[in-house]
């Protein structure tokens, strides 16, 4: 906002900010010297962004445990020796890759040109749309994926809880601790403040 009127904005070539159809009477000039200005969201919802963390904390949880059982499953469709087990895993791989590659560019594109709500609400309906595919899907699995023992997961573990769901409590855990780590993820480094202590340390110098 300059003045009172919204004006778009680029990267100018010598790395400052370039304002487009600024008029010659306005108080800023049209171009800002790099390390001339700040960029910062004001009147932004702090319960629409703690929505967002919990919505990326899902996911990063969401994929380790997708990433992991998904090839299993893939694994356990053909046995040991099976000239079909090579290229079954190729099409996985290939489905997963280019799965990957398209749907960021297509929500990056409804992102930026759309708005962000059609971005987002793009990559939800995706996931959704996949989660349905397994769920109805299924039964094309032919029994493959299922818990080795049964037994196992229903044995009580702590009092009445049972391995699964000790498996599922841990897991919504893991979601908090993940929530409060992308909370203090900011321009690429974490804020490696006492409170979070070596993880954070551990996490920034991977980043």
């Amino acid at each position: 906002m300059v003045a009172g009127q919204p004006y778009d904005y680029a990267p100018a070539p010598d790395g400052g900010l370039s304002i487009k159809g600024l008029p010659a009477t306005s108080p800023l000039p049209a171009q800002l010297p790099k390390g001339g200005y700040e960029i910062s969201v004001k009147g932004r919802s702090q319960g629409y962004l703690n929505i967002v963390y919990l919505a990326l904390a899902l996911i990063v949880m969401g994929v380790g445990f997708l990433k992991a059982n998904i090839s299993s499953i893939v694994g356990q469709l053909y046995a040991q020796g099976d000239p079909k087990r090579d290229p079954g895993f190729t099409l996985y791989y290939y489905g997963v890759n280019l799965g990957a590659f398209w749907a960021a560019v297509a929500c990056g594109a409804l992102g930026e040109r759309v708005g962000w709500w059609a971005g987002f609400g793009a990559a939800g309906v995706g996931m959704l749309a996949g989660y349905l595919a397994f769920v109805f899907g299924r039964r094309m699995l032919e029994g493959h994926g299922e818990p080795p023992d049964a037994a196992r997961l229903a044995r009580p573990i702590l009092g009445p809880v049972n391995l699964e769901w000790l498996i599922y409590l841990l897991s919504f855990a893991g979601v908090a601790v993940v929530w409060v780590l992308v909370q203090h993820y900011s321009g690429g480094r974490l804020h490696a403040d006492r409170r979070l202590g070596p993880t954070c340390w551990a996490m920034s110098a991977g980043t």
